[in-house]
């Protein structure tokens, strides 16, 4: 920045601290910077514009279709959120060869993507919580710095020492501080973005889960039917039994 340079330097390279944090904070934007670049791949993919019907009573061969229909799709689609779910949900039925359980593994990978989402800004909150404890380090150093070199008996040559201790107390402070701010608000909207993505992607999961593999009719237990119809005719026997109790009353 022209005018700044002298300001910059000092800020950026005055002490090895300062090196430090601004090593870690572009270490940072290193990991959220994919994430962004790719948000708008992963939205495009939550609408792929499957055309898949489904073959009435035989889930594994809709699994295989809709399995082909995703290796055609676009190649930098096939390693997004939506086709790895959808992909996982074909490979689940093909297994199966039945719908049963379908349900219940789709609420497993609901709940398994977002702790792995959650897992994936780990780094980032690592290095979000670092940076300002390397600042406040760096406060720590200047003041000692200072203290060290101030001098009573020779205050005119220890006063340049001892300001410079307090400029790279203050000065790695206020650079922790600012880039701290710009790692917390830059991984707050991105996650906030990427979760959106994966909402997106749930809704697509279940939207096809139901179109193309509507749950099977399952046959009824004979013995837990046995035990409906003796409650129902307990239940009958015991209103009877009151009313009369009542009637004679």
């Amino acid at each position: 920045v022209p005018g700044f340079e002298a300001s910059l330097d000092t800020l950026f390279c005055g002490h090895w601290l300062a090196y430090a944090t601004t090593s870690l904070f572009w270490i940072g934007m290193a990991a959220l910077g994919p994430k962004a670049i790719g948000l708008p791949r992963e939205r495009t993919a939550t609408e792929p514009g499957l055309r898949v019907e489904s073959t009435p009573g035989s889930p594994a061969a809709t699994a295989e279709q809709l399995a082909g229909t995703l290796d055609r799709l676009p190649d930098n689609h096939h390693d997004t959120m939506a086709i790895s779910r959808l992909r996982a949900i074909a490979a689940f039925v093909r297994g199966r060869k039945s719908t049963e359980g379908l349900d219940g593994h789709l609420s497993y990978l609901a709940e398994f993507a977002g702790e792995q989402l959650h897992n994936s800004y780990g780094l980032v909150r690592t290095i979000t919580w670092a940076v300002p404890i390397l600042g406040f380090l760096g406060t720590v150093v200047g003041i000692t710095t200072a203290i060290q070199n101030l001098d009573p008996a020779k205050l005119d040559t220890s006063f340049g020492q001892v300001s410079m201790g307090l400029g790279v107390a203050f000065g790695t402070t206020a650079l922790a501080l600012g880039l701290s701010l710009v790692l917390v608000f830059g991984t707050y909207l991105i996650e906030k973005l990427e979760r959106s993505v994966l909402a997106d992607v749930e809704w697509l999961a279940l939207k096809t889960a139901t179109d193309l593999f509507p749950p099977e009719p399952t046959t009824g237990n004979p013995f837990i039917e046995a035990q409906g119809e003796s409650a129902r005719r307990l239940l009958e026997q015991s209103d009877a039994l009151i009313e009369r109790q009542m009637a004679m009353w």
